[in-house]
């Protein structure tokens, strides 16, 4: 039978931190999938004791090699299967009998190509129904948990530690999402490759995470589910702590028959999964794009406690964007206080070129890095404003206002955004700064709509939380 709650906990807790890992089909031969996961555990620097499974072989990778799991005589916390579909099937058999409590399982042809696949999958099924066995997949890339640090994937990904974690259902979008990751030096300590969810489903994952101290902010990746209403019960549980943000692909018929022949699963009525999900107050994005922006918005910047926004530049084109794209989701910009105006205009000198609203438009005048800080401190006190859009260049001719947004980042409390305009890539230190800001909750991007997808969700997120802020 499949694990109780707590059960389960305790499993997954032993499959993402184990302290040793048997590797079924561990191969030499590079290109091979068992090479590629051998050499992440060993690369990546896994803490714990490696098992290659080869009868073939009595060394891989200068380690001891076993002909079976029987054989190496010690207990196993995590399986990772690098075999066909078939094969997989007796490797459950035998990790169910070991008493093994994780299974990664990697094969394809399961029920996603039809009869003969599914017939497969119900033998899989059987088997973790009637024991305590828990599996990833099958038809996963695997995971990795950068905590650890543990690379489970063949995917040869850098692991990293973070507050993210991640799940998807397609391996290709994933991993494409960990890179982007990567990229954007966005922290996801924990990605999940969910594939077939023959045994863990997302609201399992969703559960274990709500627990995870590791994890603040949680993104999915979705194509469809067979249990949503356990998907919507424990994530209306889990958004009470935790942002929860979700992609929801499969919105057309056509797509949804392409998500059954990808995974198995159908994909629901859209409409039907929209207003479920808000229910629930899971915040939902519209591309991989904005869910990797608005994670990283929230995990580095923290939860406003309002979502009113407040927006300075010194540059109209940028501001354009993202301003039009807040007033079409509806989110709300309110003009300053009377104090807050007074004072920008006194440090101003009353300039009649700046545009005195919100968006406050400084134009030239606020490529001046000390006025730029200032008039931002301004903003950011006032009792209006929850969270701070920064729009300003990075170029070496411009100095950087960043130490100051760092010092009223840590005064004030509130979340800031940065976007930067007219990017010098060339020069180094853009990356030294980039990190700077983050690492002391100021998230930056490098395009409007990215800006704007963050503020975006912190909004919502507030408008959850706080329904009557």
């Amino acid at each position: 039978m499949k694990p109780e709650k707590t059960e389960l906990k305790q499993n997954l807790a032993t499959m993402f931190y184990p302290r040793s890992i048997a590797i079924v089909g561990s191969s030499p031969d590079r290109g091979k999938l068992g090479y590629n996961i051998t050499e992440n555990l060993i690369r990546f620097n896994f803490p714990g004791e490696i098992y290659p499974i080869n009868p073939r072989y009595t060394q891989i990778f200068g380690l001891p090699t076993y002909p079976s799991l029987a054989a190496i005589g010690n207990h196993i916390d995590l399986v990772l299967c690098a075999v066909g579909a078939k094969a997989t099937i007796e490797v459950a058999r035998e990790c169910s009998m070991l008493g093994v409590k994780g299974l990664v399982a990697y094969a394809a042809n399961f029920r996603e190509v039809g009869h003969e696949g599914g017939k497969l999958e119900a033998a899989l099924n059987e088997i973790v129904d009637r024991t305590d066995l828990t599996v990833l997949g099958p038809n996963t890339p695997g995971f990795i948990n950068g905590n650890l640090p543990l690379n489970a994937t063949f995917f040869p990904f850098r692991v990293q530690k973070g507050n993210i974690a991640v799940m998807t259902q397609s391996g290709g979008v994933g991993g494409g999402i960990y890179q982007k990751a990567l990229e954007e030096n966005m922290t996801i300590g924990l990605w999940a490759g969910m594939g077939n969810r023959a045994n863990l489903d997302f609201s399992d994952l969703l559960i274990y995470l709500d627990q995870d101290e590791t994890v603040d902010v949680i993104g999915i990746y979705m194509e469809g589910t067979e249990r949503g209403e356990q998907f919507i019960s424990a994530a209306a549980r889990v958004t009470s702590h935790k942002p929860v943000i979700l992609y929801k692909a499969g919105r057309t018929d056509s797509a949804n028959r392409l998500t059954l022949s990808h995974t198995g699963s159908l994909s629901g009525s859209p409409g039907i999964y929209r207003g479920l999900l808000k229910q629930a107050g899971v915040i939902q994005v519209d591309s991989v794009a904005e869910l990797v922006c608005a994670c990283k918005g929230l995990a580095v910047a923290g939860e406003p406690k309002g979502e009113r926004i407040g927006m300075v530049t010194p540059s109209g084109g940028g501001s354009i964007i993202v301003f039009d794209l807040l007033m079409e989701w509806d989110c709300l910009l309110p003009q300053f206080s009377q104090n807050t105006d007074k004072n920008i205009r006194r440090i101003m000198n009353n300039t009649n070129s700046v545009v005195y609203k919100n968006p406050l438009d400084l134009t030239t005048t606020g490529f001046e890095a000390g006025l730029y800080g200032r008039v931002t401190e301004t903003l950011a006190m006032d009792e209006n404003i929850d969270i701070i859009i920064a729009i300003f260049p990075i170029h070496e001719y411009f100095p950087p206002p960043d130490d100051k947004l760092i010092e009223i980042r840590t005064k004030v409390g509130k979340p800031i955004i940065v976007y930067w305009i007219a990017i010098d890539r060339l020069n180094h230190e853009y990356e030294k700064r980039r990190k700077a800001l983050e690492d002391n909750g100021i998230p930056v991007f490098l395009l409007p709509e990215e800006a704007a997808w963050a503020a975006r969700t912190m909004a919502i997120r507030s408008r959850c939380m706080h329904p009557s802020y």
